[in-house]
C-alpha cells in the first residue's frame, strides 16, 4: 500500500488539534456532562427518545450506545453532513480558518492522498469501535484477577489503555 504524504498528514492532524469534539457537537446540540463523558439531548444524529449518545473529551470521540457506531471529530461531520472524509476535513478547516489542503497543486496526487488516508481513517475507526467494545465487556471479577493481581495494572492503567475482555470465546 503506498504511503499518505507527510504534509498531508500534517494538514489533517493540525485540523483536529484545534478543533475540539465538544465545541464542534455543542454547536448542534446540548451536552450534559455525566462522569468522564458528556451526553446529549437531542442526539445530532438521529431521532431517539432516551441520551445514548456520549462524547469523550478525554480521547476526543463520540459514540452512539443506540447504534453502536462512533469516531471522532472527522467521523461526526461526515455522519452529519453525510459527506466523504475530505469534505469533512474541508468543513472543519473552514470553521477553525484554515485555508484547505490541496497538495503541491497536484489534483491527481490529492485524490490519491485523500483516498489513502481515508482508507487508513477507516480502519483506526473500526479498531477504536473494538477496543471500546472489549473494554465495555471487561467485568469486575476478571479486572481484579487478570488485570490488577495477575499483571499489577491500576484502574487508572486499565481505563487509560482501554483494556478489554474478549468473552465467548471471541
Amino acid at each position: 500500500m503506498a504511503e499518505v504524504s507527510e504534509k498531508f498528514k500534517q494538514f489533517v492532524d493540525e485540523v483536529r488539534n484545534k478543533c475540539s469534539i465538544v465545541e464542534i457537537i455543542s454547536e448542534d446540540t446540548k451536552l450534559e456532562l455525566r462522569g468522564r463523558a458528556f451526553f446529549c439531548s437531542p442526539n445530532p444524529l438521529r431521532i431517539e427518545n432516551d441520551p445514548s449518545f456520549a462524547v469523550y473529551p478525554d480521547t476526543e470521540s463520540w459514540y452512539d450506545y443506540g447504534t453502536s457506531e462512533g469516531g471522532d471529530v472527522f467521523y461526526y461531520i461526515q455522519k452529519k453532513h453525510n459527506c466523504e472524509f475530505v469534505e469533512a476535513v474541508k468543513i472543519l478547516a473552514e470553521k477553525i480558518g484554515m485555508p484547505p489542503y490541496w497538495g503541491d497543486d497536484d489534483s491527481e496526487d490529492h485524490e490519491k492522498q485523500t483516498a489513502l488516508y481515508q482508507e487508513r481513517r477507516e480502519i483506526e475507526r473500526i479498531l477504536t469501535l473494538a477496543t471500546a467494545y472489549y473494554h465495555r465487556k471487561l467485568n469486575d471479577d476478571i479486572r481484579e484477577e487478570y488485570f490488577h493481581k495477575k499483571y499489577g495494572f491500576t484502574d487508572e492503567t486499565i481505563n487509560e489503555l482501554q483494556l478489554g475482555w474478549a468473552v465467548d470465546g471471541l
